[in-house]
């Protein structure tokens, strides 16, 4: 038995998608999501979310991107699943993990290794380019030490190339400039600020917001058909 876990502040456009995706491969009472300073529009998601049977914890923090915090919260949670689970899946709503031939359940019933890390893809609207920065191991059956992040664990895995995993947050333009000016209103932890963690998540205008999110990777092409299907 699996299961699927992920931490979410106010993730109107992402979390559906991970509920949508994920919950084709996973039993709702496998599913949790740990909602943090959660309220409005998310609040009503996370409501459905626990009528469907999925797992909410909802967690109060001063600031929004504690990433000692955030680190502890996942940490934690690997762990105490590992004691009921076979394999934990962990990822950010953002991170969509689709299995080369074969369905994530699929995969997950196969697996043999303590752990993966998948081939990582970052989406730009319909375009995708590889992305070893999100690379990450994400399905694992012993306790990880994650990173700020999460993009790097102890220990570390090599990557597993039928694994993808494609990192949506340009998924798309309008959504993405919409949570960026949201989240330049919250009280941002100190030591994420002077440290420049998540500054992609705060860019102050328009303009360089647009330059980062249409910035072009190598190797670029076109998001498969039956991924853009999974995403809508």
């Amino acid at each position: 038995m699996n299961a699927i876990f992920t931490i979410q502040h106010n993730e109107t456009f992402y979390l559906p998608i991970w509920i949508n995706y994920y919950s084709k491969y996973f039993e709702p009472k496998d599913m949790y999501i740990l909602a943090h300073n959660c309220s409005g529009k998310t609040l009503d998601i996370l409501k459905d979310a626990e009528d469907s049977g999925i797992n909410v914890t909802y967690l109060k923090t001063e600031d929004i991107f504690n990433h000692d915090w955030l680190l502890n919260q996942v940490h934690t949670t690997q762990r105490n699943l590992l004691e009921r689970y076979n394999y934990v899946v962990f990822t950010d709503c953002d991170e969509i993990i689709i299995p080369t031939n074969c369905t994530l359940k699929e995969f997950l019933d196969n697996a043999t290794e303590d752990a993966y890390r998948c081939d990582g893809w970052e989406v730009q609207e319909d375009k995708m380019y590889p992305s070893p920065g999100f690379c990450k191991t994400l399905i694992s059956k012993v306790p990880l030490k994650y990173v700020h992040g999460y993009h790097t664990s102890v220990p570390e895995f090599p990557k597993y190339n039928n694994l993808p995993m494609y990192h949506i947050k340009r998924l798309n333009y309008e959504e993405a400039w919409k949570r960026n000016q949201k989240l330049l209103e919250e009280k941002w932890d100190k030591f994420a600020v002077d440290n420049r963690l998540s500054w992609q998540n705060r860019v102050p205008n328009e303009e360089e917001f647009k330059d980062s999110f249409y910035a072009k990777g190598d190797g670029i092409v076109d998001v498969p058909a039956e991924v853009m299907l999974e995403l809508s």
